[in-house]
């Protein structure tokens, strides 16, 4: 690599550097939306309202992007990245179905969720984003209903303006 090729390749990674965030302003949400590649870097206030538009059905893809963020500061940076069993997020694109909390014991039990979801409700268009991970069995049991907790609750027929399409909760209480 010449000096040249350094100098430039140098120029390019100030410029990335540079690119942490930008706002603009959303005209199908009506608020400033917030764009960057480390969302570590976003206020709790604005991730507070990630969380509001995710419980209303009005996501954006930059929304559902930082809903794994918004879990991991809730949860103080415990989330376990390494285990099988999978915790997630459903969320439909479409806005007619809630956001649903949902787990799965393994990658492969994940991706046939997914098939699952999108058959059981074909005129929905479904983002899934992966929350947290867990021992399969109880552990996993527990970091669903703490998931389930954190967005609000399910919708039962005692609570049904509960943000949640979950039916019940994953441990009684």
């Amino acid at each position: 690599m010449t000096w040249v090729d350094r100098l430039i390749w140098g120029l390019n990674n100030q410029k990335l550097e540079q690119f942490n965030s930008v706002s603009k302003w959303n005209t199908s949400i009506l608020a400033y939306e917030v764009i960057t590649n480390v969302p570590e870097t976003l206020s709790d206030d604005y991730l507070n309202n990630v969380k509001q538009r995710i419980l209303e059905n009005k996501t954006t893809a930059q929304d559902q992007l930082y809903a794994k963020e918004l879990y991991k500061r809730a949860n103080n940076g415990k989330i376990d990245s390494k285990s099988a069993g999978v915790i997630y997020l459903r969320i439909d694109e479409s806005g007619t179905l809630k956001p649903y909390i949902g787990q799965a014991e393994s990658e492969d039990r994940f991706n046939a969720r997914q098939q699952e979801h999108s058959r059981d409700n074909p005129k929905a268009k479904f983002k899934f984003v992966i929350l947290d991970r867990g021992v399969p069995g109880l552990d996993l049991d527990r970091r669903e209903q703490k998931a389930i907790d954190f967005f609000g609750g399910p919708s039962r027929s005692s609570t049904p303006n509960n943000p949640l399409s979950n039916k019940r909760d994953q441990i009684k209480k």
